[in-house]
């Protein structure tokens, strides 16, 4: 499936099954004028239906298993965080669950956020178990971690400055570390883009 979302006038999501059918399929929003200030990001494929997020967190909802769609929009307000104003969101799925990321603007602070699909709330959640995220400006995807080591840990497409490591934030210790170094560090101070633009990608292990 692949997502595109515009406005010329209205918010609209285009959505294309590959090797399904020939065309786009277009469904309509709402107008901007209406909602000035909303915007849609990190359209994500869960339980056959699409999930966006939108400004502050909240998540919508389109049922892309019904010829004609069904939007319902504000599914679920967006989770109460420590972070602050000035945050990036994350939306993601992670094995059954979906799964929200908040940081801060320079990561001095990260939360780990869970959907109870039965209230439609967010729950702080303080460990990912045996699954890994990673995270960049345009995509963001949950995996299981193909070594322990990896486990438990929210990477970037940074580098530290000084020795040219990835950059990950463990929830354990929750501290940002490089591979292979002890040291840590509190936020993205003293680490780079290795490479700008970029993005994830999720492999096939078949």
């Amino acid at each position: 499936m692949v997502v595109g979302f515009t406005t010329r006038g209205e918010w609209q999501v285009y959505v294309h099954f590959v090797a399904r059918e020939p065309s786009w399929r277009r469904f309509h929003l709402l107008k901007v004028s209406d909602d000035s200030s909303r915007s849609f990001h990190f359209a994500t494929l869960y339980a056959r239906n699409l999930y966006a997020l939108y400004n502050n967190g909240g998540l919508d909802f389109i049922d892309t298993d019904n010829e004609q769609y069904a939007w319902r929009k504000v599914l679920a307000n967006g989770p109460s965080s420590s972070c602050g104003s000035l945050t990036q969101n994350f939306l993601m799925k992670c094995d059954q669950q979906l799964l929200q990321v908040i940081m801060s603007e320079i990561g001095e602070h990260v939360e780990v956020f869970k959907l109870n699909n039965d209230s439609t709330e967010w729950e702080k959640t303080e460990s990912l178990g045996r699954y890994a995220i990673y995270i960049c400006g345009n995509s963001c995807l949950c995996m299981e971690a193909k070594m322990p080591i990896m486990a438990n840990k929210i990477y970037f497409p940074r580098v530290h400055s000084d020795n040219r490591k990835t950059v990950f934030y463990s929830l354990e210790t929750r501290r940002y570390q490089t591979s292979n170094v002890e040291e840590s560090f509190v936020n993205f101070m003293g680490t780079t883009y290795h490479i700008n633009p970029h993005v994830w990608i999720e492999p096939s292990w078949s």
